[in-house]
């Protein structure tokens, strides 16, 4: 695996606690700014001004020139102790931008409402916000930032309205809870990491005008069952579905020129895989792992099978390389424990280390005179004695 960089949700630095002379606790836990109640300053840290009022469960607070209410059902101390409080945040009418870490980190946010003047969401701007169940986004927001909903661990469904353009990286990373997923029509990129770690979703349609799916963009959706990649689709980037492990079916459109490498790594409910003739390399580890693929046809486009493109598919039976194909990477087939029949071309010069080792049930493997290379190992000693030269 070559996801070491990818981050888990991160912990906000610890603050010191501000001396309140009210109830309001909760504003300096959602927001770090200077508060005034009556033009008497609270809290002086250099940043921003904001006044208080306080009425019952209600929290007004002016912050800059916009207004922001976050009604709780019951008190703020309420809010701050009970794990199980509720707080809703709704957002007026005339906030147009959402700053970079606005509400990082609010736990006990649980409703979170987006008026139609906001056009753009922060970096981070909800990032940690677990308690989060729903959220509303209305057509007016172009613009998500990297990391803005990252770890919103609770958030259970999301639609995204045709306003969004651009959604940045990691921007619903670790939404564990989401199971349903409305892309924009107007989105043109999933961005790398972007909903990586949505562990609970189910099906996923990716609109018409998305051309390219960044790396990791789905890594570990562990419970897609359905997946409908669009022809705009170019590129399908590095471990973009690595361990979408309940996927059973996929066809890859006529649109895409390139498998890169550990695209679909480790999807091992994937039982049957159209490669289209658009394809030109399968790189490094594109379907490692997928152990219930049980055939497979490579298209003639193809050139290269690169290092381990298919390693450990141990349910494949039968393959055919085509005659476009020049070289076989190492480990390229290694671990195919089922495979019977393998035709190899007269195109193939090399064949690299390991490159069909422990493929134990090969019935008869016949190498064509144009191999001129074949790496150590390259098949298993079991089926050496059934290699035969053209």
């Amino acid at each position: 695996m070559e996801l070491d960089n990818h981050p888990s949700v991160i912990n906000p630095p610890a603050r010191p606690r501000p001396r309140f002379r009210s109830d309001d606790e909760l504003l300096r836990r959602l927001m770090s700014v200077k508060v005034f109640v009556d033009n008497q300053e609270l809290v002086d840290n250099e940043e921003a001004v904001m006044e208080v009022v306080s009425r019952d469960a209600v929290v007004q607070v002016v912050f800059s020139q916009h207004v922001v209410e976050c009604s709780q059902p019951e008190s703020a101390d309420r809010c701050l102790s009970d794990p199980d409080a509720v707080c809703i945040l709704q957002i007026p009418e005339g906030v147009r931008v959402i700053d970079d870490r606005a509400f990082y980190n609010c736990q006990s946010v649980a409703v979170l409402c987006i008026p139609s003047s906001v056009i753009s969401i922060g970096h981070s701007a909800f990032h940690g916000c677990k308690s989060l169940t729903r959220l509303t986004i209305l057509n007016s927001v172009a613009s998500i930032g990297d990391l803005a909903f990252c770890g919103c661990s609770s958030l259970t469904s999301l639609e995204l309205p045709n306003s969004v353009v651009a959604i940045g990286e990691f921007a619903f990373y670790g939404c564990s809870s989401l199971r349903s997923l409305m892309i924009s029509e107007s989105v043109t990129a999933i961005a790398k990491n972007c909903f990586s770690g949505c562990s609970s979703l189910g099906s996923l349609a990716i609109p018409e005008s998305v051309t390219a799916i960044e790396e990791a963009a789905f890594h570990g959706c562990k419970s897609l069952t359905r997946l409908t990649i669009p022809n705009s689709v170019g590129k399908i980037g590095k471990f973009a579905f690595d361990g979408c492990n309940s996927l059973t079916s996929l066809v890859i459109p006529e649109s895409v020129t390139a498998i890169e490498k550990g695209a679909f790594h480790g999807c091992n409910s994937l039982e049957s895989l159209t490669i289209p003739e658009s394809v030109t390399a399968i790189e490094k580890r594109a379907f490692h792992g997928c152990n219930s693929l049980e055939s497979l046809t490579i298209p003639e486009s193809v050139t290269a099978i690169e290092n381990g493109a298919f390693d450990k598919c141990t349910s494949l039976t039968n393959l055919t390389i085509p005659s476009s194909v020049i070289s076989i990477g190492d480990f390229a087939f290694y671990g195919c424990m089922s495979l019977r029949g393998l035709t190899i071309p007269n195109s193939v010069t090399s064949i690299g280390h390991f490159a069909f080792y422990d493929c134990c049930s090969l019935a008869k493997v016949v190498i064509p005179s144009s191999v001129t290379a074949i790496g150590e190992a390259a098949f298993d000693y079991r089926s050496a004695k059934r290699l035969k030269r053209s």
